[in-house]
């Protein structure tokens, strides 16, 4: 392990098991680039890790590590699949929570905007991680933001002045290829820290890729369509991992949603953890989202809810559900101390879920 890693032979840090992880990886000689966020490793890892591998390589990645997280001090707990892989670990006796990407591909929705082998390619050795070219890096936190959301972020528009002098145009044009004739209006804007007309040409970056997609790799593009929309449906309706519900008890319902709302940053990617919340013996104070709320009411009505409750300060497992009894209220309690309570317990129905088959 590299000195100042922040690793120890039992615990490490959420930068420290990323450290370890892409050690791993270089013995196996597996490729990837480290896409953002990489500049604090190993003391912030951000709100996630993003990593670009090499396409067939995610079963692999997530295998070694899952069996690499025990050593680590962490557990892994589930990957779901939406435009990415998103493998998920938590501290059982910590409060640590880790999202790791791994993308096969630079991908709006389901349609490639970069050519992922060249930027694979042409990456760079930094201190703890391989990270893109500084071209890669550039175009990559523009374009990401721009083709979602027609914006681009303050701290990405500082990086590009900051770093643009050092990258030499035939590799930022290189870069931003397949924009086709957006790229030239789109360096140039930004160069000129013009960002409103960089954002005025989302629309054109947008139709440059999809039209590049479409005629050079049609098949692919309809299947991806249609893979997308499958995935869509399918999270909507049948939730990935196991679902579950908090057990509060006859507090207010108000309290509990202001409480949850309060815990929520520090169960980042864990929705299921407070997509439901079951109060007054069992009745669903509120759900999350219409197709949330029918699937429990079917299990509840199916089971019957004292099938699922679990006792105050307790976990209980049935039928793919986890159900966490949260303690009595004590005097004085209020939101701030109740999501401090969630949290907890939710590390208690991590746990649970994860010692049992997924």
């Amino acid at each position: 392990m590299r000195e100042g890693s922040g690793l120890t032979a039992k615990t490490a840090t959420a930068g420290g098991f990323v450290v370890a992880l892409l050690e791993e990886a270089d013995r196996r000689k597996l490729e990837y680039v480290y896409l953002r966020n990489y500049e604090n490793l190993p003391d912030d890892v951000g709100n996630d890790v993003d990593l670009l591998v090499a396409p067939g390589k995610v079963r692999e990645w997530i295998s070694f590590a899952a069996a690499l997280a025990p050593s680590m001090g962490w557990r892994f707990f589930r990957t779901v699949r939406f435009g990415c892989h998103s493998a998920f670990f938590f501290q059982p006796c910590g409060d640590g929570l880790l999202h790791v990407d791994f993308n096969e591909g630079l991908e709006w929705h389901f349609i490639p905007f970069a050519d992922s082998r060249a930027v694979l390619s042409r990456r760079r050795k930094g201190r703890f991680a391989f990270v893109p070219s500084i071209a890669d890096e550039l175009f990559s936190n523009v374009a990401t933001r721009l083709l979602y959301c027609g914006k681009v972020r303050e701290k990405h528009r500082e990086q590009w002045r900051r770093l643009r002098p050092e990258c030499p145009d035939d590799a930022i044009f290189e870069a931003f290829s397949r924009f086709g004739r957006a790229a030239p209006g789109i360096v140039a804007a930004a160069d000129a820290g013009r960002w409103d007309d960089v954002e005025a040409l989302a629309t054109a970056a947008r139709r440059a890729v999809t039209t590049r997609a479409l005629f050079r790799h049609p098949a692919r593009t309809l299947g991806g369509t249609a893979g997308f929309f499958a995935r869509a449906v399918s999270r909507m309706f049948w939730r990935p991992g196991r679902e579950f519900a908090f057990d509060a008890g006859s507090r207010d319902a108000e309290l509990v949603r202001e409480a949850l709302a309060l815990a929520a940053p520090n169960l980042a990617g864990w929705s299921n953890l407070h997509g439901c919340v079951l109060r007054d013996g069992g009745k669903p104070a509120f759900g999350n989202g219409i197709a949330a709320t029918l699937r429990r009411m079917r299990f509840l009505a199916k089971n019957g809810v004292s099938a699922g409750l679990a006792a105050p300060g307790g976990v209980r497992k049935n039928r793919g559900m986890v159900f966490v009894g949260l303690p009595e209220p004590e005097s004085g309690e209020n939101a701030s101390s109740l999501a401090r309570l969630i949290a907890a317990h939710a590390r208690d129905a991590m746990a649970a879920a994860a010692e049992g088959p997924r």
